[in-house]
């Protein structure tokens, strides 16, 4: 009966491990904006490359209380209120004037699914006014974050070069999932610079997607975790 027990309790947590790590958290937004427009922005969840959309209410842990952030061409950072919908949520925010706004959620999840938590990150730029001036995304404090050289158009058949960044220093050796339209998927590996590089072969959207384990003690619910795994995602559409 015990071993009975023990074989019930392994194959839970590895269904939690499977849940998490095979899903991931994504933004979806126009890269153009207008000054004085509402700019409308969606956040999912789920399997990107199989086209799966999980419903709100079975989003993993408590991933679902995401926080989305804004900052605008000054600089200064507020939170963006969220709407629940059906498989996804949505909000909205409207740039009071032309310039590079960058939204970004980071959210380390309230459970721990053996010794490991996992940690969701995804960000995605928007550019608004013809004369908008394009600077390079800075690091955002411990976050796992992956982006594009400031500028960047991704074009069908065109060399893609994307950076990821760990704890503001550029992240070496990280796995990044290329997904592609009609299930396509390529793993690429970040350089000593934390840069890597792709081009596609479709016209359509694409997700990145960066992984990075990492050994990091602490406690959450009373429950100790030994290990962080973190997923960052970037949303693009390659014209």
């Amino acid at each position: 009966m015990k071993l009975l027990k023990c074989t019930f309790l392994l194959c839970g947590l590895l269904l939690l491990h499977t849940t998490a790590t095979a899903h991931a958290l994504w933004i979806e937004t126009a890269g153009a904006g207008k000054a004085g427009q509402p700019h409308q922005v969606k956040i999912f969840y789920g399997e990107f490359e199989h086209g799966t959309l999980e419903t709100v209410s079975e989003w993993y842990a408590d991933v679902r209380t995401f926080k989305l952030w804004l900052t605008d061409p000054d600089g200064k950072q507020q939170e963006v209120e969220v709407w629940a919908a059906e498989n996804h949520f949505v909000a909205s925010f409207t740039p009071a004037s032309e310039g590079q706004y960058r939204l970004h959620v980071n959210h380390l999840t309230g459970e721990v699914a053996g010794t490991t938590v996992y940690e969701f990150n995804s960000s995605a730029l928007v550019m608004v006014g013809n004369k908008a001036s394009v600077a390079p995304e800075p690091p955002i404090r411990k976050d796992l974050l992956l982006t594009l050289p400031a500028g960047q158009q991704p074009r069908r058949n065109k060399l893609v070069t994307l950076q990821v960044h760990n704890q503001e220093q550029a992240a070496k050796e990280v796995r990044v999932n290329v997904m592609a339209p009609a299930g396509w998927q390529k793993q690429i590996v970040t350089s000593s610079q934390g840069q890597a590089t792709f081009t596609p072969e479709w016209s359509g959207n694409y997700l990145l997607e960066a992984q990075h384990k990492e050994e990091a003690e602490g406690e959450i619910g009373g429950k100790p975790y030994k290990a962080i795994y973190k997923i960052a995602t970037r949303h693009l559409e390659v014209k």
